[in-house]
């Protein structure tokens, strides 16, 4: 089998960033005998239930997630403030690594779709149990240096955001 997975791969339920249905995905994986895919449609997930019952029946583990609009607090903030506050930061790849991931992955897209847009960072930190973090965007981790120790802020998301 080949050990390489994608963690981060849309179907066409994400519009405009994903072309393939999920059993082309699936099919590809077996073609390539890929052990595993994660499925992260944006802002939603869509396709997590025919994902896992076809990826499970091909024996590909299926790994379920979600790639997420998340927004922190802006320099000079008061990370306590009110929502609107909050200014855009950028985007979260989530992975479920158990029930425990899952339930808190539905948890936080059931709050963004319901809720504010993006989803405030501080909510999501509280909803980590379970779940894998990853980012390419260090504005997520940064932080008001005139107010805070920026390094240990960091270290402190990073915990709580594992990945």
């Amino acid at each position: 089998m080949n050990r390489f997975v994608h963690l981060n791969c849309h179907s066409n339920f994400s519009l405009l960033y994903g072309g393939s249905s999920v059993e082309e995905l699936i099919d590809h994986c077996a073609e390539l005998e890929m052990d595993a895919l994660s499925l992260t449609d944006r802002d939603g997930l869509y396709n997590s239930v025919p994902f896992f019952e076809k990826a499970t029946a091909a024996g590909i583990k299926p790994i379920i997630g979600c790639d997420l609009g998340v927004r922190g607090a802006p320099p000079g903030s008061d990370p306590g403030g009110a929502p609107h506050d909050l200014t855009p930061a950028g985007r979260v790849v989530l992975l479920a690594r158990n029930d425990e991931g899952y339930s808190n992955l539905c948890r936080a897209v059931t709050e963004r779709r319901l809720g504010e847009v993006p989803l405030p960072l501080e909510r999501l930190e509280a909803l980590s149990g379970g779940l894998v973090a990853l980012c390419g965007e260090a504005a997520l981790l940064d932080e008001d240096e005139a107010n805070r120790d920026p390094a240990a802020d960091r270290r402190r998301r990073r915990r709580a955001l594992p990945g």
